[in-house]
């Protein structure tokens, strides 16, 4: 089965409608929640209460005030965040009461009827504003986080080198826009305990935070997953605070409680992508080596924690790209602000901290009379190499395999050379390209067209980082029902991205068998271990390889039992096999076939172990120091390369991307289609990210907060888009994959930019790359062209500085 692309397991039912959500879900006797929210950014909360017109008797009231002290936090990384506001509000829109009530007319109504007393005081929206601000009060803007990474002395040879070349990057805020809105439904049960269903992430995170908030035993609480249409790391923390909502509702009115958010209310109030401000300062060789690297990162966390440290580490640990360089200092800081709390988005800090040094290497490569590739060959990392954090790359390492395979499909060199002589005139115009093949037409408007090609090289370490897999020590369980077939249970869920047909997949090729005769349980924290989060692109890798150990340690019964050698026996309570995701896997002769049934009914004739387990064990060279920050971040790495070709009009601003070339390395592609489907999906959302998908801010408030004003990319908007899947087997991965969910979306984004750039000769240095930031860049350019201009450089806010030796 690996290396094929059967029929996805849920693609018939999604395909036809029949698949129901949690918004379908028909619930007799439900009642419907509704959040009373603040009306402004920041301020004092002096009092929520009940107006004389509140019905009473048909509906239930919950504020802050009515939560006890440690119950009314939502359980995260660090414990800030309140289920309801009892104090100060940081942020518009901040939860300050819960109603519910037998119809959702009713339950608006009594929304309406609660009064809400607040004094406001001023907001900070803004990382320039936090930043300003912290800058004069330490204590006046808050640390979510901060990380500090450093290797040799470079703050020495920064200033001693010749040539150092400085950056400023920003990325705004990203809406994860999946499919289906945040909902959930709870329902009372016994001994005071509670059921959950929703559209989610991890349901053991939403687990643990309502058996704290509802104060009962762990096995009081069952949280299940709903088919969920799509996720983007959206619903791994904000399910939790809305599942507490709903629960402490059920409880109050005794009935089940539908809460499910519309569009509006989701894109104003739920985690975004955390803005970003990234600066670099690197000194560079003459002939292109990279000698030291100075990065700052800044996040903008909101109004609470969150996920921030997780997605502030991912950021620094991936702020130098895969290159080589002996002397770095990376130090990150995610700021408070008066916004919604900031969350997860696939890739989690690194796009942010990719786009910034993939621009920032193109500047460079210029500095130094090199092509975007020749600088990044020059110092790609390869086996042996030591990142930042003093890990040395052992196997697995394709930097420079992905990098080739993306030059020669898309044919970057010629194109880039083509180019370049078009923006400095050295072809004639009658040599030039138009859109698509051939000569330009000799008309007046040619010369407003000028086409470009970018490059950007990433990677992504798998799974959590340092010691957080050790931490997590997931479990995953392989059960053989009463009819023969195979059952997979884990935590881990389906949200689009085809887990739950490689999965299985994995079982059936370790054992020969039919896809058909293996699933996966639906996540229900009653019925599956807790085999970790569905994020950091860790399902396949991780989680994978403990469903790959258990399926041989069944393998190995099947066989003893044909053999007469099976015994009764705990296989539970029995230690993991060392193939377990922290082991190399063994590679004895092939074994010889068997009738899987046969086997099956002599292991059940002699009572053998018919349930087999697996935990997460650390290969055991993995060494992280959380307090210095070093050692080995995550057990493998990624890699990615994207080639963006796109046509500006320099009278507009106007982007047109024509074709994107995107080579993944996967390690090992358990099911190609799914992962073509991946690369190809993470494109055009990187391409959004680039140049469409605007939050400005009023106040605190998100003005594009709908679909008709938050700007997707569409099928009208799709360039050609050229999925290579590359595989250079990782050892210790099931079938030698690797993660792969959020690695093809970090490289389009900063490919987009440095083609723009070469198309429009002006850099911008934020995403997304807008008309109007183009049209304003070259109006810049123009005018410190003309006789007595300041004569800025062409990367605009950018600066190259030379100094003799």
């Amino acid at each position: 089965m690996i290396g094929q692309s059967p029929a996805r397991k849920d693609a018939l039912a999604k395909a036809c409608g029949n698949t129901r959500y949690v918004a379908d879900l028909r619930v007799p006797g439900a009642w419907h929640g509704i959040t009373v929210r603040a009306g402004v950014a920041a301020g004092r909360l002096r009092a929520v209460s009940a107006a004389p017109e509140f019905p009473r008797d048909d509906a239930v009231l919950i504020r802050g005030v009515d939560l006890a002290g440690p119950r009314n936090r939502v359980q995260m990384v660090t414990d800030d965040m309140p289920f309801l506001a009892a104090e100060e509000i940081r942020y518009l829109g901040e939860p300050v009461a819960i109603v519910a009530a037998p119809t959702e007319e009713q339950a608006r109504a009594a929304a309406r009827a609660v009064k809400v007393e607040i004094d406001p005081r001023p907001g900070c929206f803004t990382l320039d504003q936090a930043e300003e601000l912290r800058r004069r009060d330490p204590s006046a803007v808050p640390l979510l986080a901060e990380y500090r990474l450093a290797r040799g002395e470079a703050a020495r040879v920064l200033a001693e080198a010749g040539i150092v070349i400085e950056g400023e990057y920003r990325t705004q805020a990203q809406e994860q826009a999946y499919i289906e809105p945040q909902g959930v439904i709870a329902w009372p049960a016994a001994r005071g305990g509670i059921i959950v269903a929703g559209s989610l992430q991890c349901p053991y995170y939403v687990h643990a935070a309502l058996v704290r908030l509802l104060g009962c035993e762990p096995g009081a609480v069952t949280v299940r997953q709903s088919p969920t249409g799509g996720a983007f790391g959206g619903k791994e923390d904000f399910p939790s605070l809305l599942a507490g909502h709903a629960a402490l509702l059920a409880r109050a009115c005794g009935h089940p409680v539908r809460m499910i958010l519309d569009r509006h209310e989701d894109m104003l109030f739920t985690p975004k992508r955390h803005p970003s401000l990234v600066r670099h300062r690197t000194a560079v060789s003459p002939d292109g080596a990279l000698l030291a690297m100075r990065v700052e990162v800044l996040l903008d966390g909101g109004a609470y924690t969150t996920l921030s440290p997780v997605v502030l580490s991912r950021a620094i640990l991936h702020a130098t790209g895969p290159y080589a360089c002996p002397h770095v200092e990376v130090h990150g800081m995610c700021l408070r602000t008066n916004l919604p709390p900031s969350g997860a988005f696939r890739g989690f800090g690194a796009p942010q901290v990719l786009f910034a040094m993939e621009s920032h290497l193109d500047r460079v490569a210029a500095r130094c009379g090199l092509r975007p590739d020749e600088i990044r060959r020059r110092n790609l990392v390869r086996v042996g190499a030591t990142t930042a954090t003093g890990q040395v790359l052992r196997e697995s390492v394709s930097a420079e395999r992905v990098l080739d395979e993306a030059l020669r499909a898309s044919g970057f060199v010629e194109k880039w050379r083509r180019y370049e002589e078009d923006r400095s005139g050295a072809r004639p115009p009658a040599a030039r390209e138009s859109r698509g093949a051939g000569p330009a037409p000799q008309a007046p408007q040619a010369s407003r067209r000028r086409r470009g090609i970018g490059l950007a090289l990433v990677w992504h370490g798998g799974g959590f980082t340092g010691s957080g897999e050790v931490r997590l020590a997931s479990e995953a369980r392989l059960t053989v029902e009463p009819d023969g077939n195979l059952l997979i249970r884990v935590a881990n869920v389906e949200m689009g991205q085809g887990a739950h047909t490689t999965l299985p997949q994995i079982a059936a090729a370790c054992l020969g068998i039919p896809l058909a005769r293996v699933s996966c349980a639906t996540p229900d924290t009653s019925q599956v271990p807790n085999s970790g989060p569905t994020v950091a692109s860790r399902t396949v890798m991780v989680v994978g390889k403990l469903v790959e150990s258990c399926a041989q340690k069944l393998d190995q019964a099947l066989r003893a039992a044909m053999s007469g050698a099976a015994s009764p026996g705990d296989p539970l309570a029995a230690p993991s096999s060392t193939a377990a995701a922290g082991e190399a896997p063994s590679a004895p002769a092939a074994p010889a076939p068997y009738d899987f049934d046969q086997a099956l009914a002599r292991l059940r004739a002699a009572g053998g172990p018919l349930a087999f387990s697996a935990r997460y064990e650390p290969p055991a060279w993995i060494h992280w120091d959380d307090q210095a920050y070093r050692g080995d971040a995550y057990a493998v790495y990624s890699y990615a390369c994207a080639v963006a070709e796109v046509e500006v009009d320099l009278a507009t601003g106007e982007v047109r991307t024509e074709r994107i070339t995107a080579a993944c390395d996967v390690g090992r592609a358990i099911h190609p289609a799914v992962v073509e489907g991946q690369i190809e999906g993470a494109t055009l959302q990187s391409l959004g990210l680039a140049l469409l998908e605007r939050m400005d801010l009023a106040q605190g408030r998100f003005r594009q907060n709908r679909f008709q004003t938050y700007i997707l990319p569409t099928a009208g908007d799709a360039p050609e888009i050229v999925p290579i899947v590359v595989e250079e087997p990782y050892s210790r991965g099931p079938g030698g994959a690797k993660g792969l969910g959020e690695l093809p979306f970090h490289a389009p984004a900063p490919a987009l930019a440095n083609a723009v750039a070469q198309a429009a000769g002006v850099r911008v240095t934020e995403l997304p790359i807008t008309p109007e930031k183009i049209f304003a860049r070259l109006a810049q350019q123009r005018h410190d062209d003309e006789p007595g201009g300041p004569g800025t450089p062409r990367g605009g806010d950018d600066r190259d500085r030379e100094r003799a030796r």
